[in-house]
């Protein structure tokens, strides 16, 4: 059975069904000769023509749809349809721009605080700032004359520039935030080489200084692990990221027997208490100043108190190694006494062996008792001793203390 082909009668316009296997056919309506190739093509012609025609009005309907449902305020539905549209063709500059003015209505309508982080505001408004900035970026990638960009971006410039300069005071103000918790990480790994009592001290005031609401317990905490069946105590181990409006988050290992284990770590964060909240970031800088000069103050006068001690402990434990290299001395001393003792008593044998050998016997009898055994065993104690001094010595020296700064 022959396959049919579509075609398009050039002559009445009328589709039929031709055999591409041949030159020629007739045309059912109008009795024509048509020519099958010309048939063939000028039907496939109008169907693409009929496609891009549709697509472009889908397109262009789902733009106008996704506008009507923003204006409703409906941000879900309108995201989805713009995305659908870019997803189909991501150079569609009409789409990009309608998803940028779209974001900016979004976070405009939203609780959005841009003093604040994505902690303690919508963190939704922050992904979609980076939507924007990355969006409007490749809108101007694709259009380099920016004039279509303008044109549909009209009345949202001035927003989209805003909120880049939102993003990059974000980056600004991380990167100080960051420099501030590198200072007090470094300052509190130095209390911690001090004392229990320096660190907590120091964490006290550090808690005063930002009001944050359990400064008593900061230190040491009472907390319990998702899953947890009880409470258990936590000591501040490090400071992970402060907040733009001064909560601390930090990392807490857990205590076991008065002992600092790590076989969990909770990462809790702390707050500045309800009433004295910091209204700005310049409130959280300026506190934290406050607390660094502070700190500065408070590590070299306790480094300088501890160094001291650790110079006394060094000094002692000096003294005890020159005692022991004295002693050690003394023992290879006793050591070359006894080896010559049994020497002399070798040299003596022999001399009796060659006068007599009855005599020679008696001789290795009376010092196979006692003789020559006791230098021997002298000898042995000796070495032993001096192994125990040489690790006496070691651990002297592993117990010396580097200075805490």
């Amino acid at each position: 059975m022959v396959k049919l082909k579509d075609a398009k009668c050039p002559n009445c316009g009328a589709n039929i069904e031709v055999n591409d296997k041949l030159e020629k056919s007739i045309c059912q309506y109008c009795g024509s000769t048509v020519m099958v190739d010309e048939a063939i093509e000028k039907y496939k012609l109008e169907i693409s023509g009929k496609v891009e025609v549709e697509g472009i009005k889908g397109r262009s309907s789902k733009i106008k749809q996704a506008i009507k449902h923003k204006k409703l305020k409906e941000y879900d539905k309108a995201t989805k349809i713009l995305k659908e549209v870019i997803a189909d063709d991501e150079f569609d500059i009409e789409a990009l721009a309608e998803l940028v003015k779209l974001d900016i209505d979004i976070i405009e309508n939203s609780d959005f605080d841009e003093n604040l982080d994505s902690r303690q505001s919508d963190e939704k408004s922050f992904l979609l700032i980076d939507e924007i900035i990355n969006t409007y970026n490749r809108i101007s990638d694709i259009d380099e004359s920016e004039g279509e960009t303008y044109d549909m971006l009209d009345g949202y410039h001035e927003k989209v520039t805003h909120y880049c300069d939102v993003a990059n005071k974000l980056i600004d103000d991380n990167e100080s935030l960051d420099k501030y918790l590198e200072k007090l990480n470094d300052d509190y790994d130095i209390v911690s080489k001090i004392s229990d009592k320096a660190a907590e001290e120091w964490c006290k005031e550090l808690s005063q200084r930002m009001h944050l609401a359990d400064f008593n317990n900061y230190y040491k905490v009472r907390y319990r692990q998702p899953g947890a069946t009880g409470f258990s105590w936590y000591r501040l181990s490090s400071f992970k990221e402060i907040a733009r409006n001064g909560i601390i988050e930090s990392h807490y290992s857990w205590i076991h027997d008065g002992e600092y284990g790590n076989p969990s770590i909770a990462d809790l964060w702390i707050k500045p208490e309800p009433d004295k909240e910091f209204k700005s970031l310049d409130e959280v800088k300026k506190a934290l100043d406050g607390f660094l000069e502070y700190s500065n103050e408070y590590v070299e006068e306790n480094s300088k108190s501890k160094n001291s001690e650790i110079d006394k402990a060094n000094r002692k434990l000096d003294r005890q190694n020159t005692v022991i290299d004295a002693k050690i001395k003394m023992k290879y001393v006793k050591i070359g006494v006894m080896a010559f003792i049994i020497l002399c008593m070798v040299i003596w044998s022999i001399s009796i062996l060659v006068k007599s050998f009855v005599g020679f016997i008696a001789f290795v009898i009376l010092v196979d008792s006692w003789a020559i055994s006791l230098p021997f065993m002298s000898i042995q104690d000796t070495l032993y001793d001096i192994k125990g001094k040489k690790r006496e010595k070691e651990i002297n020296k592993s117990s010396k203390r580097d200075h805490v700064k």
